[in-house]
């Protein structure tokens, strides 16, 4: 027998396939995934702002480090210590084909985000039977606050192209156990193969596929007389990891181990209880768009974080109605999953998913909002799954569900500070400042000096492997340095317009100072400046907010007629302030200034200009 119809013939018993006849419906898909679009498009639209910063360069660092060779850039560490072949060759392709504009990025991770609700979609139409359920799980996902950072931390894109893999790998798997075409097999092969080598966890889209086998292909009654049926056409998937990890260890080396030099503080693989208690609140309060992990990871909150100030007047603290909301939301999961329990074995399979993708997460001392988009995925297939045994009373339930997850949704969306905004919003600033005064500039080297080194290393160069300005600067070999404000004197005196230097804490001054930057600085526009929102406005005294990586804490002002050099100022004081464009601002408050209580008058200053005053309140 040929193998393409071994491929293609049955066991004894035919696989059990769990919703038969309803692997059409592509109207639907259409319909309900432009629906799902709009809707994800007007959540994340915050998401198409943002501008990058040095890890958006990491794969192309990775390429001007191995002499521009595309092949031995894609099979090398990445990192120094990770291995993802199929995300620096997809980086890298899109880097030679979108301009450095962000937006271009942005749109991009907006279309692929499109693409993977069309390939959830197709997934429910095989594993649920109800329209309604489906469409509801499809919503689910659509509506998660996931969507601002995978869309607006270009380098997310990573993500979307794990979580693309793995929906394409689970569907063409679904089809093959359903219709027996070997063309279905070598597309689930090959689609399996790429999931894997996308990352060093991604070797556990094979634990996936063996549940989809193990409990909707077949049932545990069937595996006696269909196993050796199965581990034939299974037995390429565990060659694909052992050719993955020798790969690795190969290129890379072992995996960061305590004990040894390739031990790395956040990567070394170890448990911590505290950590992953803390890890499972992010994941599941993150699924209702909820935080409770920190505003810089993972965002504002949701409909308490918006009446907060009101409720603070009444004596009130508003962090209780999101709790409340948090346990109403897991009661509705507890109750869903017991009306659910009647799919039986299959219902394993979403859980497994689930497992797989975020189990390895908890093993890392790193905490990032992106690490749930995959078992987000899981989760709104084991919704679809049981929503699809739901009353009607229940579907009713979770459409007014869903629109609470929505507006947490949207006000998270609309008022969050995450970690990477603020970095993004620097970087922007930074880019104004340095590139648009050198763009084209037969630049030899740029001395950039500040006291805070670290910080402006990771923001404008990734740690040295991100080379966001040479690149922007058109120059990807331009030497960039770092100095610390002490040598700031004999930096500038060496300074000429070959080797120019930046003052990165003093609004950006260069030298030898040139005049279209002092041109720049006189003209402003011709608007009025203004102060439109301060977020957030209250506080209470001490307790930092928008707290940055180095501890800071950050201030977030929507504005009106912005232009670069605008400062933000506290009863009078200038703060450290980014321009992140003409209508976002923001700047880093000592502590000092909310330790006690008190009400405080924030405004805006360009040059002679201000504007109006808003009050910030420090509450007892």
């Amino acid at each position: 027998m040929r193998y393409a119809e071994t491929l293609t013939a049955s066991p004894s018993r035919l696989p059990r396939v769990l919703v038969p006849g309803l692997h059409g419906l592509w109207w639907e898909t259409g319909l309900i995934v432009c629906v799902a679009a709009l809707v994800l498009l007007a959540m994340a639209q915050p998401a198409f702002g943002y501008f990058f910063f040095g890890e958006d360069f990491l794969y192309l660092g990775q390429l001007r480090a191995h002499g521009n060779d595309f092949w031995t850039a894609v099979l090398s560490p990445t990192d120094n210590i990770f291995f993802r072949p199929v995300f620096s060759a997809t980086n890298l392709l899109w880097h030679m084909v979108l301009p450095l504009d962000p937006l271009a990025h942005h749109v991009r991770n907006f279309a692929f985000s499109v693409l993977n609700l069309a390939l959830l979609h197709r997934v429910l139409v095989r594993l649920v039977a109800s329209a309604w359920a489906r469409a509801l799980a499809l919503f689910f996902f659509a509506l998660s606050k996931a969507h601002l950072v995978a869309i607006g931390y270009i380098n997310v894109y990573d993500s979307i192209i794990s979580l693309m893999l793995l929906l394409l790998t689970v569907l063409f798997w679904l089809r093959y156990a359903a219709q027996r075409r070997w063309y279905d097999y070598a597309a689930g092969l090959v689609f399996c193969f790429f999931a894997i080598f996308t990352k060093d966890y991604g070797l556990v889209v094979v634990v996936v596929v063996g549940a989809l086998v193990a409990f909707v292909a077949t049932t545990p009654a069937d595996w006696g007389s269909q196993v050796r049926w199965w581990t034939v056409r299974l037995s390429p998937l565990p060659l694909m990891v052992l050719l993955y990890l020798g790969a690795r260890l190969q290129i890379v080396g072992p995996l960061p181990t305590p004990g040894t030099g390739l031990a790395n503080p956040a990567y070394t693989p170890a448990l911590d209880g505290w950590l992953t208690g803390l890890k499972l609140l992010i994941f599941t309060s993150t699924m209702a768009n909820l935080s409770f992990g920190g505003s810089g990871t993972t965002g504002a909150g949701g409909l308490g974080y918006a009446v907060q100030p009101a409720l603070r007047q009444m004596g009130l603290d508003g962090r209780w109605v999101d709790a409340v909301l948090y346990v109403g939301f897991l009661g509705m999961v507890i109750v869903t999953l017991y009306r659910g329990r009647r799919v039986g074995w299959p219902l394993l399979f979403p859980l497994v998913w689930i497992a797989a993708y975020f189990g390895p997460t908890l093993l890392t001392r790193n905490i990032q909002l992106y690490y749930m988009y995959e078992p987000l995925a899981g989760a709104a297939v084991l919704l679809g799954m049981c929503l699809a045994q739901a009353t009607r009373g229940l579907l009713h339930t979770w459409v007014a569900t869903l629109c609470l997850i929505g507006l947490n949704g949207a006000i998270n969306n609309y008022a969050s500070l995450y970690h990477w905004e603020f970095v993004a919003s620097r970087a922007q600033l930074a880019d104004q400042a340095i590139v648009g005064l050198y763009r084209g500039a037969p630049l030899e080297s740029l001395t950039l000096v500040t006291a805070q080194r670290p910080f402006w290393e990771y923001t404008l160069m990734g740690d040295f492997k991100g080379p966001m300005l040479p690149e922007r600067l058109g120059r990807p070999d331009l030497k960039v340095r770092f100095a610390d404000r002490a040598e700031l004197p004999a930096r500038a005196a060496a300074a000429d317009e070959r080797n120019p230097v930046f003052d990165l804490d003093n609004e950006f001054l260069a030298y030898p100072a040139r005049s279209d930057q002092a041109t720049a600085q006189a003209e402003g526009p011709a608007e009025r400046l203004r102060l439109v929102l301060l977020r957030p406005s209250v506080t209470q005294a001490g307790v930092p907010f928008g707290v940055q990586p180095d501890g800071a804490v950050a201030l977030s002002v929507d504005t009106e007629n912005a232009v670069a050099g605008t400062r933000i100022m506290w009863d009078g004081i200038p703060l450290d302030t980014a321009y992140g464009g003409a209508s976002l601002l923001t700047a880093i408050v000592p502590p000092e200034l909310f330790a006690v209580p008190g009400r405080h008058e924030v405004y805006l200053q360009q040059g002679t200009r201000e504007s109006n005053r808003l009050e910030f309140v420090v509450e007892p």
